[in-house]
């Protein structure tokens, strides 16, 4: 998972919003986008004692505003 911006957002104690996948960097962000996915929210939680992530995709760019990360 190094190198991946994913795996960034596990320490994060907020939402992570990915208004433009193209410009994220490593490789599932850019297969995400090649899949035509164009933006993403990241909810960061643990389960069980470990970090891990609740993920959101979309084919819109700039789909999550705050008020929809709420």
């Amino acid at each position: 998972a190094e190198g991946q911006a994913l795996t960034n957002y596990l320490s994060s104690d907020k939402p992570v919003v990915v208004p433009d996948l193209s410009k994220e960097p490593g490789a599932l962000a850019q297969r995400m986008f090649g899949r035509g996915l164009a933006s993403s929210v990241h909810i960061p939680v643990r389960i069980g004692g470990k970090p891990a992530t609740v993920n959101f995709w979309s084919t819109e760019a700039n789909a999550f505003s705050p008020q929809a990360v709420e």
